[in-house]
């Protein structure tokens, strides 16, 4: 009841003109109805009624339950693979939609090159395990490379014509079973019952076994004649229609090659259901393909930093088809303005991480954040931990933390780089081996 003004959804034009009038509570507006509120402020009809409605009709907070919470997780919310066997299998087969993924690690271990992946394989359709969608990429440090985005959609090209081979395998087998096994079915019948015409009809030792046996072979020869002229007709016209598929194929070919791939977006392999015409498209794709498709903000400040992060639901309800925001990196110029100690005095963290998660969960996308690593020291030992202080490490629903492990023991002292799933809310804590080659992360 004693609820003030000024914390109600209202304008600030709204909330002067109530003050002015000496309206400071939600108390001192019971019983006021639109007319009277008006009469007694500056407000209009459509203001005052704005007034009522917001202050003095409750809102009722929305809820869901259990079993409505696990069927939009089985159905909605996707996950996007990474296209690297060992990050997917402890990533539980990759960054998670309507999600905070936090990635920290050392200078130079693969950080941005994995964001850049994740930005590329968003975009492969459902058919190929993706989810189709637009990338959103915010680089504070520069460390986006159009060329290495190009290196790295080629690898993603290869793979994805790697899962399509695999697709198209898995089709004609089921296929092939299936009539295998009809004709089999069909074959086993028709011997069955010609067994048991020839049984019916055919006595054993006989005067007239001869001639009935003569007339059942001539009946066949006729059938069997009618057959293979059918036969025939049907090949015949199977192949002129193949011929003239192969002809309008040969063109569609010879249009793409003079397109040179240029209109071809990897998006709208979600809406071609033919194998034939889904592999003409994917042997067609090219880096352009996939970097159409990536919204790329280049913040130079902290202030810029900030204003993107209040324009991403503009942004989001714009484009629908965005499905991930990467932020490389999130702590650049927050760590710059503000200093690395004392986080938990700072509210503008939590509000920024707030808002991110709004936005994952309001619009259904995956939100990746790369951090800075800080020493702390902990029991007299120095130890690496994601910056940006416990404030801000509540947030991520998953962290990973990429490194190098020197293998002293390897004759050329070979340095294998680690990825180490350090929170997670559905796996416990496990680690991989990964590379980073020149067609993306392995």
């Amino acid at each position: 009841m004693y609820r003030a003004i000024d914390t109600f959804d209202l304008s600030k034009h709204i909330r002067k003109i109530l003050k002015n009038s000496g309206f400071y509570q939600r108390l001192n507006l019971q019983g006021y109805t639109t007319t009277k509120l008006s009469e007694e402020t500056e407000l209009t009809i459509e203001e005052a009624t704005q007034v009522l409605e917001a202050v003095c009709k409750p809102k009722k907070i929305p809820f869901q339950t259990g079993t409505k919470l696990l069927q939009n997780e089985r159905t909605k919310i996707k996950r996007i693979f990474t296209l690297s066997s060992g990050l997917d299998e402890i990533l539980n087969g990759g960054i998670a939609l309507q999600q905070m993924t936090e990635i920290s690690g050392t200078p130079g271990i693969g950080k941005t090159n994995l964001c850049i992946q994740l930005c590329l394989t968003v975009q492969l359709p459902d058919f190929l395990g993706g989810v189709g969608g637009k990338a959103i990429y915010v680089d504070t440090e520069g460390s986006f490379s159009k060329k290495r985005c190009n290196e790295i959609s080629q690898g993603v090209i290869e793979k994805a014509k790697e899962l399509f081979e695999k697709c198209k395998k898995e089709n004609n087998s089921k296929h092939n079973v299936f009539s295998i096994q009809n004709k089999q079915k069909i074959s086993d019948e028709n011997n069955s019952i010609q067994d048991g015409v020839l049984d019916r009809i055919i006595p054993e030792n006989t005067h007239v076994e001869n001639q009935i046996t003569k007339k059942i072979t001539q009946k066949i020869r006729e059938e069997t004649e009618k057959d293979e002229n059918n036969t025939k007709e049907i090949e015949m016209e199977i192949e002129n229609k193949k011929e003239n598929d192969d002809e309008n194929e040969k063109e569609k070919e010879n249009e793409n090659e003079k397109k040179g791939g240029e209109n071809f977006n990897i998006l709208d392999l979600q809406n071609i259901n033919n194998l034939d015409e889904r592999e003409i498209f994917i042997n067609n794709l090219d880096p352009e393909s996939f970097s159409n498709n990536i919204y790329y903000y280049r913040i130079l400040n902290i202030y810029e930093q900030l204003s993107l992060n209040n324009s991403l639901k503009k942004i989001l309800t714009k484009d629908p088809q965005i499905k991930i925001i990467v932020i490389d990196y999130v702590s650049f110029f927050l760590r710059q303005s503000f200093g690395d100690t004392n986080w938990n005095k700072y509210p503008i963290v939590s509000t920024y991480a707030q808002n991110l998660l709004k936005m994952a969960n309001t619009f259904n996308v995956a939100v990746v954040v790369v951090n800075h690593l800080t020493t702390t020291i902990k029991n007299d030992q120095s130890e690496l931990i994601p910056s940006l202080g416990k404030s801000w490490s509540q947030y991520p629903s998953e962290k990973l933390l990429l490194f190098e492990q020197h293998d002293y023991f390897a004759i050329n002292s070979k340095k294998n780089r680690i990825a180490y799933l350090s929170k997670s809310s559905i796996k416990k804590k496990s680690s991989c081996q990964f590379q980073v080659s020149l067609n993306g992360v392995d």
